[in-house]
């Protein structure tokens, strides 16, 4: 998931407590637990309070976290891909894993970020990363080429 598990982190922690269990019982997360499948996210600006990824524990996603229901990702290998997570307020990291295709899981706005810094051309060619998966705008775009060493990313 690319970050806005929840559209806003101030509701009730108890409601959600209470509901995480029913969302681990009867839902889709219930399915992928009970099959042993991981879900993976990173956190969205929606998911926590104040900018500040201190405040996830007291938020929802905090507490579907807690409950193993949703993991937060950081870095995963599977196969020959390197999957990396970048949280909303985290700076990226550069891709190390160049024998492997990378994936950069990243809750940014492409080129334009009205008053927040985005993700720009620039930085796709510094990063080094296969494909980038990006969340924060709600709008759709088209898939957008960069050339890089005589490879589109």
């Amino acid at each position: 998931m690319r970050g806005y598990v929840f559209s806003l982190p101030t509701q009730s922690p108890r409601s959600v407590a209470q509901s995480s269990n029913v969302v681990l019982r009867w839902t889709l997360f219930k399915q992928f637990t009970d099959s042993n499948i991981d879900v993976y996210t990173i956190v969205g600006n929606h998911d926590i309070k104040y900018d500040s990824l201190e405040t996830l524990p007291v938020t929802p996603l905090g507490i579907l976290v807690k409950s193993d229901a949703v993991k937060l990702l950081d870095s995963l290998t599977v196969d020959d891909v390197f999957i990396k997570g970048c949280h909303f307020t985290e700076e990226p990291l550069a891709n190390k894993q160049n024998d492997l295709f990378s994936i950069l899981l990243l809750h940014r706005f492409y080129e334009s970020g009205f008053n927040e810094i985005p993700i720009t051309r620039d930085d796709v060619r510094t990063l080094n990363y296969d494909v980038y998966i990006l969340g924060h705008d709600h709008r759709p775009y088209s898939t957008v080429k960069v050339e890089k060493e005589n490879k589109d990313i």
